[in-house]
């Protein structure tokens, strides 16, 4: 839970399995088994879940534009944010603020 913590104070910040391993000491194997026993996915699908449900968070409540919230949130690749977005909620983050805007 340490490792979750962390994730979720730092989600903004290139956090790698590296950096994982050397905050807490454990092996790369060890942590991804521990934290897939424990939340059912790797600490990096995790990161990617904390970092979009935040960027979800930003687009229905401010007006900053998407792509600062994505760099804000820690993707440091627009287009790789972009994927995991649609991935996720099957619609453009431009959409998602649309919809949640409209909703007010």
């Amino acid at each position: 839970h340490k490792i979750s913590e962390f994730i979720i104070e730092n989600y903004e910040q290139n956090i790698s399995i590296e950096t994982l391993c050397e905050k807490f000491s454990f092996s790369k194997n060890h942590i991804i088994n521990v934290f897939k026993r424990t939340f059912g996915m790797t600490p990096n699908v995790y990161l990617n879940m904390i970092r979009l449900k935040k960027i979800e968070e930003l687009l229905a409540v401010t007006s900053d534009s998407i792509e600062v919230i994505s760099l804000n949130c820690g993707y440091h690749s627009y287009s790789h944010f972009y994927r995991q977005f649609v991935r996720k909620n099957k619609i453009s983050p431009e959409e998602f603020r649309n919809q949640k805007r409209n909703k007010y």
